[in-house]
């Protein structure tokens, strides 16, 4: 019976150490696609684990076998050849020293029997804390936005505290005498069980919120374009009325210029000039998705009394993804914006150039008080401006390109070149 529950114990810490696996290889690589077949290799993976080390007892057999295992992991992600032996080796050192600081918790264990059980269940959980850690070091996934990663900073933490609430509670009850093998493999399992579902929930509600943040930008983004196609219906609506109206003018225009009344001509010129407010869209490149964001930032400004000056010559075809570039020309002018909104005379020169399969993107604005602390910038309000500079150069490196800040004691200058 005691050899029925160890193989129990086994198959739960090695199906969790695989879990953890599969964790760890999307720190460091992109997996290539879902796919049922990951999970039916990394179950044959564990039944060889456990085979091996129920029949052959023999250390470099099992080393050799469970590297072999955690390699196969490594197949279902996007990476070099040297990069997953390298992480292989990597977590398999990991999983050792786990395995060695849990046998030197239990080693006084007053109860012997449930001695190997305790370590194996200890050891799974510090691999788990191990792996949270490694994701919060290297910041998950490049993709991630910058909400993602806020979202971790407020939230890690208390993964780790359930881990090492777990820990406690477990050594408590394994120095309990009292309690019988059975008894023991059910608690520590409820234990294990409980951090990695807490932990799948906590992935699950990071992808929920970037979704609703993904939802956030595409509104702004149909916000764009609405305004840019109201804008343009209005335009259009004021034309066809001066078009409708335009032979009773030039009858009135007409008769002023026989009689030689050149000051009435001027004056009804004037008026007629008044009566047509035609909103001036600043980027007229002709590119729908760029005019639109630069045009609605532009709007922005001028609501705040901000002169801006833009330049962009770029290709009326040129496909962009508009995603992108509302976050990257977004975030930009609404910081270039926000730090003029308070200066005197305040002004914003805007330029865009396209030149051999490059974007260059320019921003200069005037700008007042402190600019970094700890690293980051800060606005006129006090509230960092690093997330979104963050989220821009996550978007520039997507297209292998550059991001620099410059400044002296009055101008702010944020440049960016991205490979289209």
């Amino acid at each position: 019976m005691d050899n029925y529950y160890e193989l129990i114990a086994n198959i739960i810490c090695e199906i969790a150490r695989i879990i953890v696996t599969l964790r760890y290889c999307s720190i460091f690589m992109k997996q290539k696609h879902k796919s049922k077949i990951k999970y039916l290799v990394m179950g044959a993976v564990a039944v060889v684990t456990i085979a091996a080390y129920w029949v052959f007892h023999n250390m470099w057999i099992n080393l050799m076998i469970t590297l072999t295992g955690i390699y196969a992991a490594t197949l279902f992600y996007k990476g070099s050849i040297k990069k997953k032996i390298l992480l292989s080796i990597l977590i398999y050192v990991i999983s050792a020293l786990m395995d060695l600081i849990a046998a030197f918790i239990v080693v006084d264990n007053p109860s012997a029997e449930n001695q190997n059980m305790t370590s194996s269940f200890l050891s799974v959980i510090l691999l788990l804390i191990s792996v949270i850690i490694l994701e919060k070091i290297y910041a998950v996934r490049a993709e991630e936005s910058r909400m993602r990663e806020e979202l971790r900073d407020q939230h890690w933490i208390y993964l780790l505290l359930l881990s090492v609430t777990s820990i406690c509670a477990m050594l408590i009850i394994v120095h309990d005498t009292s309690i019988r093998k059975g008894s023991m493999l059910s608690i520590i399992t409820v234990f294990v069980v409980v951090n990695f579902i807490v932990y799948g929930l906590y992935i699950t509600m990071e992808d929920r919120y970037m979704k609703m943040i993904e939802n956030q930008n595409l509104k702004n983004q149909l916000s764009i374009y609405d305004r840019q196609i109201q804008l343009n219906i209005d335009n259009e609506k004021q034309i066809r009325t001066l078009k409708h109206d335009m032979k009773h003018h030039l009858r009135e225009l007409y008769g002023f210029a026989s009689n030689h009344e050149d000051d009435k001509i001027q004056e009804y010129i004037s008026q007629m000039i008044d009566s047509v407010s035609i909103d001036k869209m600043i980027s007229t490149s002709g590119n729908t998705g760029i005019d639109g964001i630069i045009n609605y930032m532009c709007a922005i400004a001028k609501n705040k009394l901000i002169e801006i000056e833009v330049t962009v010559t770029i290709p009326d075809n040129l496909k962009v993804n508009a995603y992108d570039f509302n976050i990257i020309l977004g975030n930009l002018l609404e910081n270039a914006i926000e730090a003029s909104e308070k200066i005197e005379n305040p002004y914003i020169k805007f330029s865009m150039n396209y030149t051999a399969n490059c974007i260059f993107i320019c921003i200069e604005n005037k700008f007042s008080g402190e600019i970094k602390d700890n690293g980051k910038f800060l606005s006129l309000k006090g509230k960092v401006h690093g997330l979104g500079m963050e989220s821009v150069k996550t978007i520039v490196e997507k297209y292998n390109g550059t991001f620099d800040c410059n400044y002296n004691n009055e101008i702010f200058i944020v440049k960016v070149s991205l490979l289209i």
